[in-house]
């Protein structure tokens, strides 16, 4: 029978996180950590925190958004402003801020007992 507090989970994570920590403190750990760290400095470039790629839509999408949004705004809309717009809604937001609490809900994570 399994805990319903989720201790099963609460362990493995500890113990995954004390592995890492002491593979990691090991000579070869470092060295690989190291080679691990550079390889994706050099796939970022310059140390970039985010790499962006273009929003390439194709004619026909573009076109029936276009319509669409046209029909629903009750103006005509320009493919620039269905780029913009889809950029701004389609770019990945950083859960940095939200360390310490459920990403469903917000609410704190209680340790299990």
């Amino acid at each position: 029978m399994r805990c319903p507090f989720g201790c099963r989970q609460h362990h493995r994570q500890t113990s995954s996180a004390q592995r890492c920590a002491e593979y990691y403190g090991t000579l070869t750990g470092r060295f690989k950590k190291q080679q691990h760290n550079q390889r994706r400095l050099r796939l970022l470039g310059n140390g970039a925190a985010v790499v962006e790629t273009p929003l390439i839509l194709d004619n026909t999408i573009l076109r029936y958004l276009q319509s669409t949004l046209g029909m629903i705004e009750g103006r005509k809309i320009t493919g620039q402003e269905i780029h913009s717009i889809l950029e701004k809604q389609m770019r990945q937001h950083s859960l940095a801020n939200d360390k310490g609490s459920d990403y469903r809900d917000g609410q704190e994570r209680e340790k299990a007992p």
